[in-house]
């Protein structure tokens, strides 16, 4: 991932993957807006990044409730003008079962964090990414689990949305510059996603 960008949000910032992300852009100078949905673990994220010699934006919500959406893009535009790059790394896996084993809540639950989510984020930043002269976004998945993996449930289908979802803005935004990618890891772990993202 080859960010020499100024300005950038990172979803899921303090889970495994998006911790990683968070300081190395910290290094390369960029200027951050960290999300998370776990206040203390992103307090600790942020005391990481002010040792490196960078102050980012906090952002703290969680991503199932569609009420905190409502006020995101203006909140944002507030800090910055533009966002040249956006890293989404939410994900929740929260057990191994058949896929008829969910319960309805349980269903409902995995594909809001893990699909719907993503909608309601590029809906609310368009504002921003529109500023940007040449706008990267960013997902995560996983070959093997978005091709249906046994167990995976919500998880699985959720994943394999996800590289559609980006496919889909990436064919619509390409006149425009955009670089919309998902990225996937072999190697990716279902514990990559947990309740902390």
């Amino acid at each position: 991932m080859n960010l020499n960008l100024s300005n950038g949000i990172i979803f899921g910032a303090t889970g495994l993957v998006g911790s990683k992300i968070s300081i190395e852009m910290a290094k390369k100078g960029c200027k951050l807006i960290l999300h998370s949905k776990t206040k203390k673990k992103l307090e600790e994220l942020n005391d990481k990044i002010v040792k490196i010699g960078r102050k980012p934006t906090l952002v703290n919500f969680n991503v199932e409730k569609y009420g905190n959406y409502k006020n995101l893009g203006s909140l944002l535009s507030q800090k910055f003008e533009r966002i040249d790059f956006c890293i989404n790394t939410i994900g929740l896996m929260n057990k191994f079962c058949p896929l008829t084993d969910l319960t309805f809540d349980e269903w409902d639950k995995l594909i809001e964090i893990n699909l719907s989510s993503a909608w309601k984020i590029l809906k609310e930043i368009q504002p921003l990414i529109e500023k940007s002269s040449r706008p990267k976004i960013f997902f995560f998945s996983n070959s093997e689990i978005s091709s249906g993996k046994p167990f995976f449930h919500a998880f699985s289908v959720a994943r394999a949305g996800i590289e559609t979802l980006a496919k889909v803005y990436q064919e619509e935004r390409k006149n425009f510059s955009y670089h919309v990618e998902t990225i996937k890891m072999q190697n990716l772990k279902a514990g990559v996603f947990n309740k902390n993202y």
